[in-house]
């Protein structure tokens, strides 16, 4: 799948290492390094606390209450051909792991 297309819970098998245009999509109930938890434009400088924010709406909880997971984001080198920004929500010990976050 195109990682601009992904969207709040796609879970990612594994993000590769630099630049890529695709990305291995699963059923968050098989191992996955990475579950999206939002997508929206990107805004120079705000990435990381529209992606907090995001986590929060979808888990409903603050990042800082969910200390296994740390919150990162994959966003375009060109941002005006694409402003797209994806929020992931990896393991903290790196690695897989299974489930999802979203909210009950």
């Amino acid at each position: 799948m195109q990682w601009d297309v992904l969207r709040a819970e796609d879970c990612v098998v594994a993000i590769p290492d630099g630049d890529f245009l695709e990305v291995t999509v699963t059923d968050c109930t098989q191992p996955h390094e990475a579950e999206v938890v939002g997508a929206s434009f990107a805004m120079s400088g705000l990435e990381q606390s529209d992606c907090d924010k995001a986590f929060t709406e979808y888990t409903g909880k603050n990042p800082a209450d969910v200390p296994d997971y740390y919150v990162d984001y994959l966003l375009p080198t060109d941002t005006f051909s694409n402003p797209k920004l994806i929020c992931l929500a990896s393991p903290v010990t790196g690695g897989q792991t299974i489930g999802s976050l979203a909210a009950p």
